[in-house]
């Protein structure tokens, strides 16, 4: 970069001059506004670009000339450090205050999940806020598959004023053919929440998603195990690696309980009501709290895995929960295409179709708090139409 200060002369006859400055970066000039550093032209030596009397204000003036050098030189070696290649009118919009500060996308998203990850620590505490934990591992998660994108394209070190229409788009259309329409919306709609949280801080002047809208279809999967199936993992012989994978997710399936609920129960959590082992706990998630009776098999897991009174179950990381869960299901000659929260799932679809709940019970029993949260993991089957249709 190249910074020249000129003097312009005034169009009145024997009038003081203006100093101006004109920058140049990679054959790109521009123009700063007005230094307001006033000149008499022989004053000023245009060769050194300095006022070349030994007055008071002469010294004054080259002062405000080599603040203004300083002050150009450092936005551009902090863009040019930052890994983003300056321009000409990007240092001039820096220096006249017309951009607010310059973060890479990787330094928004670590100050969003940071501020998410605090609410959520305050919430389990007090139980006000607007983020849970497991809001915060999912923004973690999404952001991070997001990251993992940008590195893989050279992009690790975009700013976030860069993350416009065109890397949404290319980043969707990549991850919807590996994970659906859906999910892949979802991922989107994580980035563009976390440049609106940077423009609700005051870290970016205008979110550069905010013309983008992210469409995700309202398609409700229902995909769960058949009670055939069920059996299979029941009863197929498996490592014992395999084996805890399938008892946790059986466990799921007997009693509705998402992976973190299952991670963080105990024996306090067990309680006996008119003679039948219950378990009764907030829900993680949403502090819902879910009222689960349990069956004859999912007490008999408690006893395999230290009884009712000191179980500890076998769950690892969710990633390797389902990971281990597709090896096992394959294992067990089931082709579905199984993940560990579709145990919650058949656990919904028994309650409705095969226990005839209502879904008022059904809704107490998941822990939820209407029936659209309930909709969204069952379909009434038709057996259940038929029994309930009249036979006229």
């Amino acid at each position: 970069m190249t910074i020249l200060f000129y003097l312009r002369k005034s169009k009145k006859p024997g009038g003081l001059g203006r100093i101006n400055c004109r920058i140049t970066v990679n054959s790109e000039k521009i123009h700063l506004e007005n230094t307001r550093i006033k000149a008499d032209p022989k004053d000023w030596d245009p060769d050194k670009q300095k006022f070349n009397k030994n007055s008071e204000s002469a010294k004054t003036n080259n002062l405000r000339l080599d603040a203004i050098t300083a002050k150009l030189n450092t936005i551009y070696l902090d863009l040019e450090s930052r890994g983003k290649r300056a321009t000409a009118s990007e240092i001039k919009s820096i220096y006249l205050g017309n951009t607010k500060s310059y973060y890479k996308f990787s330094e928004i998203k670590d100050l969003f999940l940071a501020q998410v990850l605090a609410v959520a620590k305050k919430k389990k505490v007090t139980g006000e806020g607007r983020w849970s934990m497991s809001t915060y591992d999912s923004y973690k998660d999404r952001l991070h598959q997001f990251s993992l994108y940008l590195e893989k394209n050279n992009l690790e070190g975009i700013f976030a004023d860069e993350v416009k229409k065109g890397v949404i788009n290319r980043f969707r259309s990549e991850k919807e053919q590996a994970v659906g329409r859906v999910y892949s919306g979802k991922l989107c709609q994580a980035v563009k929440t976390c440049l609106i949280w940077a423009c609700d801080q005051d870290y970016l002047e205008q979110n550069p998603l905010e013309p983008v809208k992210i469409h995700i279809p309202n398609i409700v999967d229902t995909t769960h195990i058949s009670n055939e199936e069920l059996n299979l993992l029941e009863n197929t012989e498996l490592s014992v690696r395999l084996r805890n994978v399938i008892d946790c997710y059986l466990f799921s399936c007997y009693t509705g309980l998402s992976y973190i609920d299952i991670k963080i129960i105990g024996p306090s959590d067990v309680v006996e009501i008119d003679g039948r082992i219950c378990l009764k706990k907030p829900r993680q998630k949403s502090e819902t709290p879910f009222f689960i009776p349990l069956i004859a098999k999912a007490r008999n897991l408690l006893d395999k895995y230290g009884g009712i009174k000191s179980f500890v179950l076998p769950v690892k990381s969710n990633k390797e929960m389902n990971m281990l869960l597709r090896v096992a299901t394959e294992k067990c000659g089931i082709q579905k295409y199984l993940w560990y929260h579709t145990g919650r799932k058949k656990f919904s679809d028994t309650l409705i179709n095969e226990y005839n709940m209502t879904k008022t019970a059904a809704i107490a029993a998941m822990g939820q708090t209407n029936e659209k949260e309930l909709d969204a993991y069952v379909r009434v089957r038709d057996k259940r139409v038929l029994a309930e249709f009249p036979n006229i």
